[in-house]
């Protein structure tokens, strides 16, 4: 409706408690234009006031056909849920059914979307890419590690036999130098006997010759077990030697194998992207867990589009303005309280929205009688209100 036609088309009457419910309504808008306040003969204020009128009338249209269009939306969803309502035989057997179907679904998408992960997005993605060859990697690094374990403990069993074969092959090397040791002081002793004893005969001229042949047999015996004895630690040194020898053959050939197995096991925790065998088995589980969780929320997420669809198809029947909404508002199928519930917002928005409305409406209706009655009052600047308004409306439509 142009502003021209607003100008002189009839003024409601409305009571004073209107503009005080319209203003609560409005953001406590107040309708200010009065002609009293004006000089209506000072050129300036008379023009401020009119294009101020001009203004308020426009303003005030325009919300008047934005709330109009959300008005007749409100109006429509309305007339859907009389219609909804209405539906009944098999359609509302079927609709039933899909609908609680879909507020079920969708409690369960939300139970399962709201469920604390545990297992990383980049883990799982990397879990995927390696699901084929997880299986047998985890075998793969089991027995590297198992085996490394198996080489700790030889390396340490034969770390302990090397200082064994050392131990003895000192042991036996002390022997060797105590025995000389004691054939030397045997040897002296023996010397020592025989001066004395050709002292005894040659000096004091006694009779030394049992005394030569004791020497002779206890230095013999001596000798002989020092000789013995001395034998014994030469063959334990050799035999320590030996299996010194062995010892250190076996720990250079495990701890070949020992550096073969580690690089093996550095390789496999590089591919898997690991720092252990327990790290991987650990993932694995969790990414079987998150890819069940996600199969099931993925076959949720059909069973709902498959009810969301059914109950599209069956509203599509019914000469209905916007069937998708329902599928926001399914309960309220189920439950008549929802339905009522419903019901009840969509009155007090359409509610809130006439008032709105009548409170524009007022506002236009204001301004309009005020340039009416400034003509009416004022005939002899008609020409130039109407000139105003004329423009104002070329104005607009630019």
């Amino acid at each position: 409706m142009k502003i021209f036609d607003k100008l002189f088309r009839r003024k409601k009457a409305q009571e004073d408690e209107f503009f005080q419910e319209g203003s609560e309504q409005s953001g406590e808008q107040e309708i200010s234009l009065d002609r009293e306040d004006i000089d209506v003969f000072d050129d300036i204020q008379r023009k401020q006031f009119v294009e101020s009128c001009l203004e308020q009338m426009a303003e005030a249209s325009g919300e008047i056909d934005s709330l109009n269009g959300e008005y007749e939306l409100v109006n429509s969803y309305l007339k859907d849920m009389e219609e909804v309502e209405a539906i009944s035989g098999e359609d509302r057997k079927e609709l039933d059914e899909h609908a609680s179907g879909i507020v079920m679904l969708s409690f369960d998408t939300k139970k399962y979307e709201g469920k604390k992960r545990t297992i990383s997005e980049k883990d799982y993605s990397k879990m995927e890419r390696l699901e084929k060859v997880a299986d047998e990697g985890m075998a793969k690094i089991k027995e590297a590690e198992e085996y490394q374990n198996a080489i700790h403990q030889d390396l340490h069993r034969l770390e302990g036999e090397k200082h064994a074969c050392l131990y003895r092959k000192h042991e036996a090397g002390v022997g060797i130098s105590n025995i000389r040791g004691m054939a030397i002081i045997c040897v002296c002793a023996v010397f020592a006997c025989i001066a004395l004893l050709a002292f005894l005969q040659f000096v004091l001229k006694m009779d030394a010759k049992i005394g030569y042949l004791l020497t002779a047999g206890i230095a013999a015996l001596a000798l002989t077990v020092l000789y013995l004895k001395y034998m014994e630690n030469v063959d334990e040194l050799k035999r320590a030697s030996g299996s010194l020898n062995k010892v250190i053959l076996l720990q250079n050939k495990v701890k070949i194998r020992y550096i073969n197995n580690t690089n093996l096991l550095e390789y496999l925790y590089a591919k898997y992207e690991i720092s252990s065998g327990r790290e991987l088995e650990i993932l694995r589980k969790q990414y079987k867990e998150e890819k069940e969780e996600r199969e099931k929320i993925r076959q949720v997420e059909e069973d709902l589009d498959y009810h969301q669809k059914q109950l599209i198809r069956i509203l599509k029947r019914y000469d209905l303005f916007d069937p998708l909404i329902w599928l926001h508002q399914a309960e309220a199928l189920l439950d008549k309280k929802e339905m009522v519930e419903v019901r009840h917002n969509l009155i007090v928005r359409r509610q809130n929205l006439r008032k709105q409305m009548e409170y524009n409406t007022e506002l236009a209706n204001h301004a309009g009688s005020e340039l009416k009655e400034l003509v009416r009052e004022y005939p002899a600047f008609a020409d130039e209100v109407l000139g105003k308004v004329s423009e104002y409306e070329k104005k607009t439509k630019k």
